[in-house]
């Protein structure tokens, strides 16, 4: 018989960005990175794209959770969020 178990593991990163006007400037495709962080023994980095990541999506910007690891087969659920006066706005 065999059996799976799951570990559930919580934590979050706050990505404070300086100077956002200036990232702006920044090309299509080019990327700043987070610091690296810790959840459930995991070791995971925010790159965020400010005009970007690719040309079709020059109006947005673009975030992008990195397990650094090579294990891909990690499970992960996640949520960004933009804090703003105090206030928290999820996006999933």
């Amino acid at each position: 018989m065999m059996t799976s178990t799951s570990e559930l593991a919580g934590g979050s990163h706050l990505f404070k960005i300086t100077g956002y006007s200036v990232l702006k400037e920044v090309d299509i495709g080019k990327y700043i990175s987070s610091s690296t962080f810790l959840i459930g023994g995991h070791e995971f980095y925010i790159d965020l794209y400010p005009q970007g990541n690719e040309e079709k999506n020059e109006e947005f910007i673009s975030l992008y959770l990195v397990l650094n690891s090579d294990d891909k087969d990690l499970p992960v659920q996640f949520d960004f969020g933009r804090r703003h006066d105090r206030k928290v706005v999820y996006f999933r």
